[in-house]
């Protein structure tokens, strides 16, 4: 009986040295509280949309300011040149006069962009199509609307097995393959052929391509996991044995490394 009291006694202490093992400081947890106070209700210009203009190298964007509001960006990938698609509060003031409605200039309901040749801004707002002259701030409805990518964003986001057409191991055009095989980038031809091989700085567990509209180009974003942190349990009375059973399970903590 006294045996069995120190063997008991002993599991005990090990169990709480372990269990102690697995918490934060203080001083993480004070950290992270800071965080959280610091960050709360800051929005860094997030809830970014991006899409192409069709056979330019420009494309264009919608992102939330940090006071909520929307800016229609245009970007020149040639040129690295990045400005505002157009003058808001003039598109606003022009869509107000043009369509006997109001519009706010900082949530303009504008679902597609693009360009015309003699550069004017062609636009679905709402449920109409327009063209833009950004120079006169002239405003034109137009009978065709332009397809809608936000849409097709949405419906993505509803189903996930839904992906962009630019993101995945096949290329757009469907002549390139990508592959992780051993730790190397591998690209095959769908014509057959040697394929493409390529290595990698770390060894990734998984990887996500992203191909350019043309199927020149694409990158690949890894995945870094999070620190091993386990965290111990004894279950007392498990259905499957008599004895108490020791139980771990992964519980991240402030200072822990997460998964980027």
């Amino acid at each position: 009986m006294r045996r069995q009291f120190w063997c008991l006694s002993g599991l005990i202490l090990c169990l709480i040295s372990q269990i102690s093992l697995g918490q934060g400081t203080r001083q993480d947890y004070e950290n992270e509280k800071k965080f959280q106070q610091l960050t709360r209700g800051i929005r860094l210009y997030d809830e970014i949309d991006t899409r192409w203009i069709k056979e330019t190298d420009q494309f264009w964007y919608r992102v939330t300011t940090p006071a909520g509001d929307w800016q229609f960006v245009f970007v020149d990938a040639a040129t690295g040149t990045r400005n505002l698609a157009f003058d808001h509060d003039k598109l606003a003031a022009a869509l107000s006069k043009e369509l006997q409605q109001d519009f706010d200039s900082k949530k303009l309901p504008i679902k597609a962009i693009e360009l015309s040749d003699d550069e004017n801004v062609l636009l679905n707002v709402a449920e109409t199509s327009v063209l833009y002259d950004p120079q006169t701030g002239t405003l034109t409805k137009r009978e065709k609307s332009l397809s809608d990518p936000l849409k097709s964003r949405r419906k993505s986001r509803r189903n996930p097995r839904q992906r962009d057409s630019r993101s995945g191991e096949v290329s757009p055009d469907g002549k390139w393959s990508i592959q992780l095989v051993e730790g190397r980038l591998v690209a095959q031809s769908k014509k057959g052929g040697e394929a493409l091989s390529f290595e990698l700085a770390d060894q990734p567990e998984s990887i996500r391509v992203y191909w350019a509209q043309d199927s020149s180009r694409f990158v690949i974003l890894d995945k870094e996991p999070e620190q091993e942190h386990l965290v111990y349990m004894v279950e007392s009375s498990p259905d499957d044995q008599v004895q108490p059973k020791l139980k771990s399970h992964q519980y991240l903590k402030p200072g822990d490394k997460i998964s980027i």
